[in-house]
C-alpha cells in the first residue's frame, strides 16, 4: 500500500473517530476526556474529582464531597468551556451531574444534580 493511501485511512479512521453520533467517536471523546482530565484542570480539582461517563452531553463527575461539589457547580460554566476546548472547541460537553458514587449508579442519597442540558443552554443563551 502506498504512503499517500496510508494516510487517507488514517483519515478515515479519524473521522470515525471524531464523530460523536458513531460509537467508537463516543467512546474516544470519552478516553480523551479520562485521560486529560488531570492535565486539564488545576491539581486540585483533578485529585478530587474523576469523570464517569458521558451521555447525551451530560458529564458526570464523581466529587469528593459536598465542598467540592459546591465550588464546581459556582464555576460550572467555565469548566464545561474549558472541558470543550480541550476536546477540539466542538460543545461535547453541554451539562455537568455531579454524584458522590464512584460507580455512576444513581441513588437519592449520593447523587446530587441531574443533566439538563437543554435548560442550561437557555439560561446561558445558547439557542
Amino acid at each position: 500500500m502506498s504512503q499517500s493511501s496510508m494516510q487517507s485511512l488514517a483519515e478515515v479512521l479519524m473521522k470515525m473517530l471524531e464523530d460523536r453520533r458513531s460509537p467508537l467517536g463516543h467512546s474516544f471523546i470519552i478516553t480523551k476526556i479520562h485521560g486529560g482530565w488531570s492535565r486539564w484542570l488545576p491539581a486540585s480539582v483533578a485529585q478530587n474529582t474523576k469523570p464517569l461517563t458521558l451521555k447525551g452531553g451530560c458529564l458526570t463527575v464523581w466529587v469528593k464531597n459536598s465542598v467540592w461539589l459546591y465550588e464546581l457547580n459556582l464555576s460550572r460554566k467555565a469548566l464545561i468551556d474549558r472541558l470543550n476546548r480541550e476536546l477540539g472547541g466542538e460543545a461535547f460537553i453541554k451539562d455537568i451531574r455531579w454524584t458522590f458514587q464512584d460507580d455512576d449508579q444513581p441513588s437519592m442519597e449520593g447523587d446530587h444534580g441531574y443533566c439538563d442540558a437543554e435548560n442550561h443552554e437557555k439560561r446561558d443563551g445558547k439557542r
